[in-house]
């Protein structure tokens, strides 16, 4: 016999994973050091493949620096990052408020 509930409890678990991911994702990178990306290979397929950094370059790097508020390391690395982190937290917001009413309408269903 198939259980009818089960695509619901199977929504419900992923909204509510998606959650708290998106909560937790700031405090994990609060809780690393500040340059704890500072240092190892490169990932960037543009400097693996042609040896040049792009315009991305460095964007974790300064990401990181920025949100412990070591502003001069940050546009050290790249200039950019004093525009993609806010765009970023703005689209991270708008993702945990969706997330958050997603999840608030399936533990409270209205009947109307």
């Amino acid at each position: 016999m198939v259980d009818s509930n089960h695509p619901m409890m199977m929504t419900r678990i992923l909204h509510i994973a998606q959650f708290i991911f998106l909560i937790s994702m700031p405090v994990v990178l609060l809780l690393l050091p500040a340059g704890y990306f500072d240092y190892g290979k490169s990932t960037c397929l543009s400097v693996i493949l042609l040896d040049k950094e792009c315009m991305g370059c460095g964007l974790t790097r300064a990401s990181m620096h920025l949100i412990h508020f070591d502003f001069m390391e940050a546009i050290y690395h790249n200039p950019l990052v004093l525009i993609v982190v806010p765009v970023s937290i703005y689209f991270w917001w708008k993702a945990i408020r969706q997330s958050f009413l997603q999840v608030k309408a399936l533990i409270y269903p209205s009947n109307i």
